[in-house]
Parts: structure tokens; sequence; C-alpha cells
């Protein structure tokens, strides 16, 4: 509960999506532009393989809690 706000954005995402890794590019920016204005980005992945799951995290700098 501690990592809520304000306004608290839910993305609901998987590793082998070619949209969801070119939606990752602007949620970093968004991410960048609104982190300090009391607004939360949450990743919910589906996906089952864990290592493909981290690799994107890293590969596309998803700074945001994830889970």
């Amino acid at each position: 509960m501690s990592i809520l706000k304000t306004v608290n954005l839910m993305i609901c995402w998987v590793a082998y999506s070619g949209k969801n890794r070119k939606n990752n590019q602007i949620l970093v920016h968004l991410y960048e532009k609104y982190k300090n204005r009391n607004v939360e980005f949450i990743g919910i992945s589906f996906d089952r393989n864990k290592h493909s799951w981290e690799s994107v995290i890293k590969a596309d700098r998803l700074i945001w809690p994830q889970y």
C-alpha cells in the first residue's frame, strides 16, 4: 500500500507482445514526466516465464513497481 499515490496507473502487459513493447517506450517517457506529481505507475505482467518478464523490464527500462 505504500506505493499508492493520488493517481495510480495499472499497466497490464506480457513480454511477448510487440504492441506492449512499443507502448513501453511511451510509458517510460510519461513516467519521467509524471513521477514527481503524485502519480504512480504499477506494472502487472501476465507472463509465466520469469526470465522473459525480467529481461523486458531491464531492456525497456521499466523502473516503476512491477508485479
